[in-house]
């Protein structure tokens, strides 16, 4: 083996160490309020269910407006919602209550909403089937699928299918009342398909009653084409595509006009290097231990005693920057992540935890405009 594979190889298995060591270090879950994707949307107040457009749009208006009323912060409502009259919705579902007065100029909005497809299509086809009837062994028997190299004679024929494919999507409309200015468009869709044949041979009476079946339900005694669904195809297939856009939709609202709750995973750095006292050694490891079995505050408090006897290591160091993120004091952790950052520069995981931090707190500017009278 020659010099430039021996350090190829040791280069790659430095890297896998080092990616073990990476992906296999203790780490946190921290659930965290995130600001909404869309800033004008989300400082809206109160907002006013129109009346819908589209086929059967009454029904996506009740199911919009149950959506709009359950986003909540902290289990409370988000949003007061004017239902637009709505049989057995009320006037509004106390999401304003957290000022206590109407929003100021810009608090105000209104949703339109459009069915923009609803339909649902079969197509009727056949498909060619085989059947064995003659086997090289006589005592073969017919009810068994046989290889080709089993049959000496085959009997083709045709059989009946059909396949149905229905779609349901619809478009929702927000803008402030005083500007008019649209402030989130959303549209959500879905397809659902399905197909079924009928393996009985033409010939056969139960296919003559299928085709006749047929021809009852779609009213049509044509064999090809597509034909348009009627209801038992409805509840099959259009009624699922239509739940499958609301879901979408649900998830979408939920995530871009109102604050929600995100859970990330902080990593900590268990590596002792550099520190010279052992029991600031057993320190750390012990505080790592507590943070493994969701007892932060106790590993806190042990970094905190190990940073006394070690101080200026990384690892102490950014721990107690985990700490003081987690609770939630971002510029506290964010002084700790850069201090760590010069006693271990190049440091990936310090260096993530920065932009993190930062990116964090330019997000909580964004988030006390939204909560800011709601």
């Amino acid at each position: 083996m020659n010099g430039y594979m021996q350090t190829t190889i040791l280069t790659a298995m430095l890297a896998l160490i080092a990616f073990l060591t990476v992906s296999c270090a203790p780490s946190i879950r921290v659930a965290r309020l995130k600001p909404a994707a869309h800033n004008d949307a989300a400082k809206l107040t109160y907002i006013t269910i129109a009346p819908f457009t589209g086929p059967n749009s009454y029904r996506l208006q009740r199911d919009i407006t149950t959506i709009l009323r359950n986003i909540k912060v902290d289990d409370r409502p988000f949003f007061s919602i004017n239902a637009g009259g709505l049989l057995g919705y009320p006037d509004s579902n106390g999401g304003g209550e957290r000022a206590g007065l109407p929003g100021t100029l810009g608090g105000y909005g209104i949703m339109s909403g459009d069915v923009t497809d609803r339909r649902c299509h079969v197509r009727h086809y056949e498909e060619e089937r085989k059947h064995c009837v003659e086997y090289k062994d006589k005592e073969y028997s017919r009810y068994s699928t046989p290889n080709d190299s089993d049959c000496l004679k085959w009997k083709y024929f045709n059989v009946d299918c059909f396949d149905s494919a229905a779609t349901y999507a619809f478009e929702l409309t927000l803008r402030e009342k005083e500007s008019g200015q649209t402030v989130y468009r959303l549209h959500s869709g879905d397809t659902q398909e399905s197909s079924v044949c009928n393996d009985a041979p033409h010939d056969k009476r139960e296919n003559r009653e299928f085709s006749r079946q047929l021809k009852i339900i779609f009213g049509t005694g044509s064999r090809n084409g597509y034909l348009q669904c009627q209801e038992w195809t409805e509840e099959h297939l259009l009624k699922r595509a239509r739940k499958k856009a609301l879901e979408k939709a649900q998830k979408r609202l939920r995530q871009e006009i109102a604050p929600h709750y995100v859970t990330e995973n902080i990593t900590l750095m268990d590596s002792d290097e550099g520190i010279g006292s052992g029991e600031a050694k057993e320190r750390l490891k012990k505080g790592i231990g507590f943070a493994k079995n969701l007892w932060l505050l106790k590993g806190c408090n042990e970094w905190k005693e190990a940073d006394r006897l070690a101080p200026d290591n990384p690892s102490l160091t950014y721990n107690l920057g985990v700490c003081d993120e987690f609770y939630g004091r971002f510029e506290e952790a964010a002084a700790l992540y850069r201090k760590a950052d010069m006693l271990s520069p190049d440091n990936r995981l310090i260096t993530e935890s920065i932009k993190r931090v930062e990116q964090t707190i330019e997000a909580n500017q964004i988030l006390n405009e939204q909560m800011n009278g709601h």
